[in-house]
């Protein structure tokens, strides 16, 4: 019975557990005070009205927001105000964004459903990398919604 109990604790582990073990040790990036110089959020879901993705990138002194999506037509882009651009560090830190760094997971068994991928970079050289499907970090929907609240005012709705 106890190599049974065994057996089954190492196939898992080594099959589907590991992966997920993996994944909650990877350390995450360690915080720094470098000034953001990218960032992008990207989300894909079952309809073409959830892909979409957010960035934000520094230029010439300044930081502009672009708002991709599914549509190339309906691209859209603006100047982000400072103000923004701190905002938006407070949601990386609030949110513990840099424990994301090395997460990528997926639920293999889910057909249909949605996936984020996740890329920020800092002057420094640091930077936060995070992917799922169907999974995802603990704080994803606290985060996503400041993110929207706080980049909705950029997005126009289409002309029809």
């Amino acid at each position: 019975m106890r190599l049974k109990i065994l057996l089954i604790t190492a196939a898992l582990l080594l099959f589907g557990g590991g992966a997920w073990f993996a994944s909650q040790n990877a350390g995450g990036a360690k915080p720094t005070a470098a000034p953001l110089t990218r960032f992008v959020y990207s989300h894909r879901g079952a309809s073409t009205d959830s892909f979409y993705s957010y960035e934000v990138a520094e230029s010439e002194n300044e930081y502009v927001f672009r708002f991709h999506p599914f549509r190339e037509e309906d691209e859209q882009s603006a100047i982000i105000s400072t103000e923004d651009v701190t905002a938006l560090m407070e949601i990386i830190n609030r949110h513990n964004l840099w424990k994301w760094h090395g997460f990528s997971q997926s639920d293999p068994l889910m057909m249909d459903g949605t996936s984020f991928s996740l890329r920020v970079a800092f002057a420094d050289g640091t930077v936060i990398e995070a992917r799922g499907s169907n999974r995802y970090p603990s704080t994803y929907s606290a985060a996503c919604a400041d993110m929207d609240t706080l980049f909705s005012k950029y997005i126009k709705e289409p002309e029809q």
